[in-house]
């Protein structure tokens, strides 16, 4: 079964919430940003992000 691109964005702003969310030292709080913004990235539509359609 593929993996769409909306819901692994989906499961990585979760996973990047979970962890800024428990966050005890200052690299994970860093951490769960850079999931989180990754899993925007990919749920967002391209003509948002600008990246070409291929």
């Amino acid at each position: 079964m593929a993996l769409g691109k909306r819901w692994l964005g989906c499961m990585l702003i979760g996973v990047g919430l979970m962890l800024f969310g428990i966050s005890r030292q200052h690299w994970q709080e860093w951490a769960g940003i850079a999931i989180l913004s990754g899993g925007i990235v990919l749920v967002l539509p391209n003509r948002i992000i600008g990246r070409p359609v291929r």
